[in-house]
């Protein structure tokens, strides 16, 4: 996960997104 992945997602329709925060609430709680 680079910030050139999240740029390229953001362009994409909303569920782009929601993945990406299941990845960000996922990977919080790796921590």
């Amino acid at each position: 996960m680079s910030i050139t992945d999240i740029t390229m997602n953001y362009k994409q329709p909303p569920s782009a997104i929601v993945s990406i925060l299941h990845r960000i609430s996922g990977f919080v709680l790796f921590l």
